[in-house]
């Protein structure tokens, strides 16, 4: 009678590593990742450079900044747009705490427990796990807390932040490369992640 219990459990410390493993992988492309945005980021001064500010003439030339702004200050722009999220989360205490719980309960659920999670008796999969907290987090984030009015609020601050900058600051005395002249603000991002496999308990 234990014998399938035993080998459920070794089933799911199987995949508690594997999560563990690729969560590691992942941690370690995200570390390098910033990395390379602190050495490739623009001087700071540039960004702030007040004898480069303003007003365009037309429509067309803000539109003009903008893109070309960009697409040089872009790895500033996304510091920006990352401590501007930070710092409305440490503004809205009981949001971040909502997020911390939800993240410690994905580590708990994933990583932490041993064994198969059983619920009213039947005992969920891998997958159905993934599909539960996924559901939780979701009610939890856009019904439940006001987590997601503050993420969205923080992103839409900090677009309005760089569209105003990148209409005002003249980019003439910039020097784009090939890159940055071809490149858009979304190539910043890796490519991909690693992600933890689903893997079904039938």
């Amino acid at each position: 009678m234990s014998e399938p219990n035993n080998t459920a459990m070794l089933g799911s410390g199987s995949i508690q590593m594997t999560y563990a493993a690729q969560l590691s992988s992942a941690y370690s492309r995200i570390k390098d990742y910033l990395s390379t945005v602190r050495a490739k980021r623009k001087p700071w001064h540039e960004l702030i450079d007040r004898n480069a500010i303003s007003k365009p003439a037309t429509l067309g030339e803000a539109t003009t900044r903008i893109r070309k702004n960009v697409n040089y200050f872009k790895l500033n722009y996304i510091i920006i747009i990352l401590n501007t999220t930070v710092l409305s989360f440490l503004m809205h205490p009981s949001s971040l705490i909502v997020l911390l719980l939800l993240s410690a309960s994905w580590a708990y659920v994933f990583l932490v427990r041993q064994g198969p999670l059983v619920i009213n008796g039947k005992t969920l999969s891998e997958r159905e796990k993934l599909l539960s907290m996924s559901a939780l987090t979701f009610i939890m984030i856009f019904f439940v807390t006001s987590i997601g009015t503050v993420f969205f609020s923080a992103i839409s601050l900090s677009i309005a932040l760089v569209v105003v900058h990148g209409a005002l600051r003249e980019p003439d005395n910039l020097f784009l490369d090939d890159s940055d002249s071809q490149g858009s603000a979304f190539s910043l991002f890796p490519s991909s992640f690693p992600t933890p496999s689903l893997a079904s308990n039938v």
